[in-house]
């Protein structure tokens, strides 16, 4: 090791002090270092909230159930998706505290979510394998959830962010819990919060249910070290108690409301049947892994640094088993880092469980991945002394590397690409809320509920998506052969009795944004659009359908021709499109600018529709 010497030269020979950091203790330049990530990335945020901007769809979508469940309706029956209830009611409470459509108040609560992240990343860091690693795991997640994903997958309020701190604190509580003795007082009812904290992560999103296996398999590692069977089988129970209690309450309470068979079939049934169902061919399964493996090298870089950690601790137990004949040194040790990594690999294969392999559901791995992948660092960094240059040299990569986030964030969002839409989808929305009055309805056909968020009018009908009623499965556009199988039965009808009862003043047929399912591809939808609703103009991607007046005719009898499909940047799409099966009378539109108003001119009779 070289020593500073008074003449400023460095010799090994000089027998004096090393220079210690001016930024005092090596935990206080840990801590500066987390507080510079958090402060970095809540500037990330800042952009979509002085433009009030979703990051996510699934955060419109969840904000639009939310109304309807303020308005009376009964989550699953009036109030529709496949997920947890928890993430529902959750946005009901940010719904009834700051309004169902303000979004810069969801940015608000976004920020809260990433501030709890960074934290609870920081804490069981600091309580499970010392503050370096807890360092290190906060720049990670830092970088991840800012750069090494796409802003709106990292940064959204999906139901992934909302697991984020029930899932940490379950790890954090069941790693100081293993510390302790079977049924002592410090490990069992620390053992049941974290067993009920992992239960409402599962009420979010069903997919957290592999995550607190692991915690399990510490106990039956701990009882074979003890030799305390008895005593860990209770443990074990009362933790499994824990855990299923949470999803029992909501069942409970599904039941005293007469939904529990709706519950079942839409977050059990319809989840196995119909959301798996998609990518049986492995190039179907493999293409948007690839994707993600060109367009987000960081998050992967960071899977194999892990599994690489995990599957060497491991192995080196296997290996001294079988060579030693010793099977009891699979169970000799079980270290807080081994507790991390069962976990983190939990969680990512609960991720990757799924078909779509969408970037947002890899939000829920990458903190406990990343605190992993810190005890490797911090292991490497171990024979060397951070010195105080280096350690500026350290904290300016934060604060440049992640600050680069907000950057692009700002520069993303003021070039109108606004993250996750064009600006044609607000053009759209304007129009909505300039055509309608405030206490009026709007049904938005297809995958494109932030208009209702956007033009501050209120859902009409069950389904803010129209998977349900079509057996579309997102990104398998190919399906289109099977997917009258898997439509929910009953749906179309469904829907169209809400849309009676509820009587939209508009209907926006989004279809040909990014699902690629126009509603007048279907005949019992295209016929009660056309017994109720005049075509009033194509705004953007989307067809808008004004209700008729009691018995006077449309100022044009023409429907639009269909677009062909495009995503919500506008991006021409080529995939597979239903027929629309109203073809007549349906005319051309005059093309034109996408975020302005396109109608056919009274009287006139436009070209017919290409074949």
């Amino acid at each position: 090791m070289s020593w500073w010497c008074r003449d400023g030269s460095a010799h090994a020979s000089c027998n004096r002090r090393p220079v210690t950091a001016r930024f005092g203790s090596a935990r206080a330049f840990y801590r500066g270092v987390a507080a510079t990530a958090a402060a970095v990335v809540v500037a990330a945020h800042v952009p979509a909230l002085v433009f009030a901007r979703y990051m996510n769809v699934d955060e419109a979508y969840a904000a639009a159930l939310a109304e309807r469940l303020l308005e009376g309706q009964e989550l699953y029956r009036g109030a529709v998706s496949q997920r947890g209830p928890l993430m529902y009611y959750l946005y009901e409470i940010f719904a009834f505290a700051f309004g169902w459509d303000d979004v810069r108040a969801l940015r608000v609560v976004g920020i809260a979510f990433v501030l709890a992240h960074l934290g609870l990343v920081w804490l069981v860091g600091r309580r499970l394998v010392g503050p370096g690693v807890a360092a290190i795991a906060t720049i990670i997640v830092a970088y991840t959830t800012t750069l090494g994903m796409y802003p709106w997958d990292g940064m959204a309020l999906n139901g992934e962010a909302l697991q984020v701190p029930f899932v940490l604190g379950g790890v954090l509580l069941g790693g100081i819990a293993m510390r302790s003795p079977p049924m002592s007082i410090s490990r069992t009812p620390r053992l049941v919060s974290a067993g009920l904290l992992f239960g409402l992560a599962i009420t979010i999103k069903q997919s957290a249910g592999p995550i607190a296996l692991p915690t399990l398999a510490w106990m039956a590692i701990d009882a074979c070290r003890r030799h305390a069977w008895k005593k860990s089988a209770a443990d074990a129970c009362a933790y499994g108690a824990a855990v299923a209690f949470p999803v029992a309450v909501f069942l409970a309470h599904a039941a005293l409301r007469g939904t529990l068979s709706e519950l079942w079939y839409y977050c059990v049934t319809y989840n196995f049947a119909v959301h798996r169902a998609g990518g049986r061919r492995f190039a179907e399964w493999y293409r948007p892994v690839y994707g993600g493996l060109r367009a987000q090298g960081a998050f992967f870089l960071l899977v194999a640094v892990a599994a690489a950690a995990v599957l060497r601790r491991w192995g080196a137990r296997l290996a001294i088993a079988v060579v030693k004949r010793r099977w009891r040194a699979l169970c000799s040790t079980f270290s807080a880092e081994d507790h991390l990594g069962l976990h983190a690999f939990a969680a990512l294969a609960s991720a990757a469980a799924l078909p779509q392999h969408f970037g947002h559901y890899y939000v829920l791995p990458t903190p406990l991945l990343a605190l992993v992948a810190a005890c490797v660092a911090r292991r490497l960094a171990r024979p060397f002394r951070v010195d105080g240059a280096l350690r500026t040299v350290l904290a300016a990569a934060v604060s440049l590397f992640v600050g680069y986030g907000a950057l692009f964030v700002y520069e993303t969002i003021d070039a109108k690409a606004l993250l996750t839409h064009d600006r044609f989808v607000l053009s759209t929305a304007a129009y909505i809320e300039h055509a309608t009055s405030p206490g009026d309805r709007v049904f938005v056909w297809g995958f494109s509920p932030w208009l209702y968020g956007y033009s501050h009018r209120r859902p009409a009908g069950r389904y803010v998506f129209e998977t349900y009623v079509t057996g579309f499965i997102p990104l398998f556009w190919d399906d289109l052969p099977r997917e009258a199988r898997r439509v929910v039965p009953g749906s179309m009808e469904a829907l169209l009795g809400d849309l009676d009862r509820e009587r939209p003043e508009l209907v926006a047929d989004a279809g040909s944004l990014l699902i690629a399912r126009p509603m007048r591809a279907y005949p019992a939808a295209a016929r009660w659009l056309r017994a109720h609703y005049c075509f009033d103009a194509r705004v953007g991607g989307v067809d808008l359908y004004r209700r008729r007046q009691g018995d006077a005719p449309c100022a044009s009898p023409y429907f639009p021709c269909p677009q062909p499909a495009r995503d919500h940047f506008g991006t021409p799409l080529s995939v597979p499109v239903p027929p629309v099966v109203d073809p007549e009378p349906s005319g051309q539109l005059s093309p034109g600018p996408l975020d302005e108003p396109a109608r056919f001119v009274p009287g006139e009779r436009p070209l017919s529709c290409p074949r």
